[in-house]
C-alpha cells in the first residue's frame, strides 16, 4: 500500500471504499456522502464496497479506468478489514494510491460530545482486535478530555464492554445520551436505538457521514492530500 502526496493534475478520481452492509440504508448513505464531498472538492467521488454491496473496488476501477485514482478507506478502525480485505481489494483492482483508514477523528468526536452537552457514552460496532479497541477507547477519552465533557465507550458486538451491560450502568448512574460511532445507518444502529429506548436514553446522531463536521474533516483531508484549493 502506498500513501503519498498527490497533486490536482494527478488526482482525477477518488474512491470511498466502505465495508458494506446487507441493510440498504448504509450504501444509500455512503452514496449521498460521496456526492456531497464531490460537490465540495470538484472531483468525482465514487463509492465501492468490500462486502454485501456493489460495486466492488475492482468494478469501480474497471469502470473509471484510472490507475492513479485515490482510495480513501471508509473504515473506522485498523482491524481485520483494513489489514487484510483492503490490501487484497486494492491489489485486485490494480490501485496503489490508498490512504490509511479514516479512523477516529478527534474533532468529530469532540463536536458530538459538545452537542450532547452532558456526559455521554460512545458506541462502536466492536472488534476482536485488542489494538483497535484501545485506539477507539483512547480516542473517546482524548476527545472527552479536550472538550471537558465526560464520556465512556461501549460496543455492539464482541466480548467486552457490550452495550447492554454498559448502558445499564450508564442509565443507573444518571446518564442520558448515547452517541453511535458509526459511519451510516443500519441494523446495528437500530439495535442501539432499541437498547437506548429501553432505558429512556437519547440517541444523538444517525451516523457520522451525515454530520457536517465529518464532511468538513474529509474534505479538508482530501484537499491537503490532493493539493486542492
Amino acid at each position: 500500500m502506498i500513501y503519498m502526496g498527490f497533486n490536482e493534475s494527478a488526482t482525477s478520481n477518488i474512491i470511498f471504499l466502505a465495508h458494506g452492509s446487507p441493510d440498504p440504508r448504509s450504501a444509500e448513505c455512503m452514496e449521498e456522502f460521496a456526492s456531497v464531498v464531490s460537490d465540495q472538492i470538484g472531483i468525482p467521488v465514487h463509492s465501492a464496497y468490500l462486502d454485501h454491496n456493489f460495486p466492488t473496488l475492482q468494478e469501480i476501477s474497471e469502470r473509471i479506468q484510472d490507475p492513479h485514482a485515490l482510495v480513501m478507506p471508509m473504515l473506522l478502525s485498523n482491524a481485520f478489514h483494513a489489514r487484510f480485505d483492503l490490501p487484497k481489494a486494492a491489489k485486485s483492482a490494480g490501485l496503489q494510491n490508498v490512504m490509511p483508514p479514516i479512523g477516529h477523528p478527534t474533532q468529530v468526536l469532540q463536536e458530538l460530545l459538545v452537542r450532547a452537552q452532558e456526559p455521554a457514552i460512545v458506541v462502536s460496532v466492536g472488534t476482536s482486535n485488542v489494538c483497535a479497541q484501545a485506539v477507539f477507547e483512547v480516542a473517546v477519552q482524548s476527545a472527552s478530555w479536550q472538550c471537558g465533557i465526560s464520556a465512556d465507550h461501549a460496543y455492539v458486538t464482541g466480548k467486552k464492554d457490550l452495550i447492554k451491560n454498559k448502558l445499564d450502568d450508564y442509565a443507573n448512574s444518571g446518564g442520558k445520551t448515547v452517541i453511535p460511532w458509526f459511519l451510516a445507518d443500519g441494523k446495528l444502529m437500530d439495535q442501539i436505538r432499541v437498547e437506548a429506548d429501553m432505558r429512556d436514553l437519547r440517541v444523538e446522531g444517525n451516523g457520522i457521514c451525515r454530520e457536517a463536521i465529518f464532511v468538513s474533516h474529509v474534505v479538508q483531508k482530501l484537499k491537503l492530500v490532493c493539493s486542492l484549493n
